[in-house]
């Protein structure tokens, strides 16, 4: 059976525990019924792929990253944090497998499916710096597919200091459930949400049941893009 290979941040050892602690997060083992593998992109820090803005000068050593997941079997390449978008054409020319690294990629098919009409609702890491660059890395423009950003999860205590364990439970699904709750609120035309963030997805039916719209992630794109190569 292929593989699919995650391209995940250099983040302190307790933070590496932690990676499959968050329910249903789009790196995670368990959240898939087809085999994962890992590879951590030396000096990729949370500064350097988000508070940065991007730090396109750290393309090498993603590139390189995603050529050992090639080699070690990966027959489709992701990321562990959707800002890595940035890197998404690079990554691209480097490797002969399908490339997706941020759940953006889905927003124009998601667009087109509730209808030109409506928003896209996106539930991000960080507000502050999730912007045009990344769209547009991800094949399109704000000022083409309205959407609108919610308060990023970075505002919360209890994610910003990734206090990921089980009894945290309540008050992480809490943080994104009040987000796309205020954002309809708000905008009451959005159509569907989206997820940015890589470690939301398994809050995606909360985000359902209290929204009443569909909810997209890294999960969903994965599960579709591995639809395509399970036959390999």
């Amino acid at each position: 059976m292929p593989t699919v290979g995650f391209l995940m941040d250099d983040l302190s050892e307790q933070a590496r525990f932690h990676w499959d602690a968050l329910p249903g997060a789009g790196y995670v083992k368990f959240a898939y019924d087809f085999p994962v593998i890992r590879e951590i992109i030396p000096g990729a820090t949370e500064q350097r792929n988000i508070d940065s803005g991007g730090d396109l000068t750290q393309t090498p050593a993603v590139v390189e990253t995603a050529r050992k997941l090639e080699k070690r079997g990966a027959g489709l390449i992701s990321s562990g944090c959707g800002f890595l978008a940035l890197y998404q054409e690079e990554v691209c020319k480097a490797v002969s497998v399908p490339v997706a690294l941020s759940s953006l990629l889905q927003v124009p098919l998601i667009w087109r499916l509730v209808g030109k009409e409506r928003r896209i609702g996106i539930i991000t890491w960080s507000q502050k710096f999730l912007g045009e660059l990344h769209f547009n890395a991800a094949g399109w423009s704000s000022n083409d597919i309205p959407v609108v950003v919610g308060k990023g999860l970075d505002e919360f205590p209890v994610w910003k200091k990734q206090i990921y364990n089980p009894e945290m439970f309540d008050e992480l699904e809490a943080a994104p459930v009040a987000i796309a709750r205020e954002l309809l609120e708000q905008h009451p035309d959005i159509g569907a949400f989206v997820f940015e963030c890589a470690g939301l997805p398994g809050y995606g039916r909360s985000v359902q049941q209290a929204t009443g719209l569909p909810v997209y992630n890294l999960v969903t794109l994965m599960r579709m893009m591995f639809s395509g190569i399970c036959f390999m």
